[in-house]
């Protein structure tokens, strides 16, 4: 499946460069931060991607952001998107890094004592400060900018998610692997 068809699935525009939080509203998992963030980010060809659950009195009207709600199939939300951001205020699961991995997405997460065994920062991904609209929109720009530090951190991720024997995850993406090893 590609950019575009995922993104028609999900009826989100191709055109953009596609930031997905996962999330919703959800404090906990960083949505103030995120939302303190949407008008530093540089470039107005951004868009930010919220799934999952979002308390319609914490929604904002922001042409950059896009709700989608809870999607089924993950696969369409990370083809769909050029980053994931999981700026979260507590140390949170650690799934989506990997299942970014496996997609091929680079991912900006909160930087803590769990997530340092799984992220290392400028290698793997990159990692901010939690409650740091700042650093989150700093590091959203740096990947903007660079696209040699995003196939880096691309590439390693989707290198260091291999190395994990995460059977579930494994099992669910068996064919989507396959095609990506064909490719590199």
């Amino acid at each position: 499946i590609t950019k575009r068809q995922a993104c028609e699935k999900l009826k989100v525009s191709s055109k953009n460069f596609n930031i997905l939080f996962l999330g919703g509203t959800s404090e906990l998992k960083g949505w103030k931060t995120v939302e303190k963030c949407i008008d530093m980010v540089e470039n107005m060809e951004v868009k930010f991607v919220v799934a999952g659950y979002s308390d319609e009195a914490k929604k904002i009207n922001n042409k950059k952001v896009q709700y989608i709600g809870v999607v089924e199939n993950i696969q369409y939300m990370y083809k769909a998107c050029d980053l994931v951001i999981l700026p979260s205020k507590e140390p949170h699961q650690l799934m989506p890094i990997f299942e970014a991995g496996f997609f091929m997405v680079p991912v900006i997460t909160s930087d803590f004592k769990q997530i340092r065994e799984n992220i290392t920062n400028g290698e793997t991904g990159l990692t901010i400060q939690p409650n740091s609209p700042q650093q989150l929109c700093s590091a959203i720009n740096k990947i903007l900018k660079n696209k040699k530090i995003r196939g880096k951190l691309i590439n390693n991720n989707f290198k260091k998610a291999l190395e994990h024997e995460y059977t579930i995850t494994r099992n669910i993406f068996e064919k989507e692997i396959n095609e990506i090893l064909k490719k590199v």
